[in-house]
């Protein structure tokens, strides 16, 4: 099936820039009192007593009349009034707190901000690299093929999942660590900081150009699922002109057969990067060639990997944690089967290449004529039949002459499970033997114990040549 790459569709939005938060407030300075402010309290109390002393000292009955002690009891309450007064000071208590809660629900809204940004950078990325189990539901979709090597994420692969900072990187403020800061606020800006600088379950990334080998340390079961999954990310978004896939000869790797990307042998290939797999009993590497005109990096990768926890070395001083991507063997093969479909058709496709390989273009007739293709060959042998088309574009021909006759030998047998192309094999194989030899040098019994499909249509009263 013909597949044209079409120009990409945008993905969700990624948010970027840095985040200047704010610093906290500063704790206000009190006002200071006039000394002499604090001395007219005590002079109050001072006369007070005083005429408290003259009252009861006093041996005039007049002086002891009650209205009489009304003001000395007055004056020591406003003495007691203005000690209160004095001892809580200014109203600095109420504008700290004012300035506190201001200032908390400022990081409220910075906190909800910097979650939403959080939520739309793992929507986006999630987008970009997604789950590989689900790789094979964009087999023929427009995002299939849609990585080149003009994209900044050319052979960009994801690995698994792990930690990312945050896109938009919060920025601490300038805090000099003195007491004339509020210590709640300065402790719930550095917790926010903290807490929201890092995005977790978002794709960690790899890219692999910048390498040219990859070892696997680790269970080579392990191994092996991991680089499954990365392969198959490699052909979903990158097309067979730019990408080529190899591995050993292996049981483990015999589902690649049906890539696209496992053709890379023609002459008249392109200039590719080719990612082979050298599978070992003890160990499992991934090599990055390129036929490009660039300058190959010869850096190596190292990955220690366990089915919970892959950790790569070599990308700088940090090591970088994630959770591996595993893909089974039969996830990838039907990804894989996805993509055998599709032939990518481009603006230096041949006509013939897009004429595609059907079965007329596979039998190189025009038209069916029998006066044509039903020539004698005049010594009895049967014309080899074309049955589809090698890796390097040629045709693969079946010939049932006898091994005397240099045949291949009138008997074989054909295996595959259900739904592997056995019954479209058979058919093609029996519309050539048809189209190249007249029935009187040719005799066909077709026997189908699955209930007749494969043969329907070419019985003797419906078909005509």
């Amino acid at each position: 099936m013909e597949f044209v790459r079409q120009p990409r569709v945008s993905p969700p939005l990624l948010p970027a820039g840095a985040v200047l938060v704010e610093a906290p407030p500063r704790i206000p300075t009190p006002t200071p009192l006039n000394p002499l402010a604090r001395l007219l309290p005590l002079a109050m109390l001072v006369a007070a007593v005083g005429m408290m002393a003259v009252y009861l000292t006093s041996g005039g009955q007049s002086m002891r009349n009650p209205m009489y002690m009304f003001f000395p009891v007055m004056m020591l309450t406003s003495v007691l009034g203005s000690l209160v007064y004095g001892a809580r000071g200014t109203n600095t208590t109420a504008e700290i707190n004012r300035g506190r809660q201001k200032y908390l629900d400022y990081l409220d809204s910075v906190d909800r901000e910097a979650q939403g940004t959080a939520d739309a950078q793992r929507e986006s990325l999630r987008w970009r690299h997604p789950e590989p189990a689900a790789l094979w539901t964009l087999a023929g979709s427009r995002r299939m093929w849609e990585r080149t090597p003009n994209d900044p994420d050319h052979c960009v692969i994801r690995v698994g999942i792990g930690e990312q900072p945050l896109s938009t990187a919060l920025t601490e403020p300038e805090l000099d660590g003195t007491d004339e800061q509020d210590p709640v606020t300065v402790d719930a800006v550095r917790r926010l900081i903290r807490c929201r600088s890092v995005v977790a379950d978002v794709p960690i990334t790899l890219a692999l150009r910048r390498f040219s080998a990859i070892t696997l340390d680790g269970d080579v079961r392990v191994a092996r699922a991991f680089l499954r999954a990365l392969v198959c990310q490699l052909a979903v978004f990158h097309g067979p002109d730019d990408i080529a896939v190899a591995a050993d000869p292996c049981g483990e790797w015999d589902w690649l057969k049906w890539l696209p990307h496992q053709r890379h042998s023609h002459a008249d290939t392109p200039p590719r990067d080719i990612v082979r797999i050298l599978d070992h009993a003890e160990a499992v590497e991934l090599r990055i060639e390129t036929s490009r005109d660039v300058v190959a990096n010869g850096e190596r990768l190292q990955l220690r990997i366990t089915e919970e926890a892959l950790v790569v070395h070599g990308q700088g001083d940090e090591e970088v944690h994630a959770r591996p991507d595993l893909l089974t063997v039969a996830q990838a093969t039907a990804c894989a089967r996805r993509l055998a479909r599709y032939r990518l058709i481009t603006a230096t496709t041949s006509d013939a290449e897009r004429r595609g390989i059907d079965w007329m273009n596979l039998m190189g007739i025009g038209e069916i004529d029998p006066e044509k293709l039903w020539q004698a060959t005049g010594d009895g042998r049967i014309v080899p039949v074309p049955i589809g088309v090698a890796d390097n574009g040629t045709r693969v021909l079946l010939d049932i002459n006898e091994a005397a006759r240099n045949g291949m030998g009138p008997h074989g047998l054909c295996v595959g499970a259900t739904g592997s192309g056995k019954s479209e094999l058979l058919r093609t194989l029996a519309l050539g033997m048809i189209a190249a030899h007249p029935p009187d040098a040719l005799n066909l019994i077709l026997v189908d114990f699955k209930g007749g499909a494969t043969f329907v249509g070419m019985n003797c009263q419906e078909l005509r040549l």
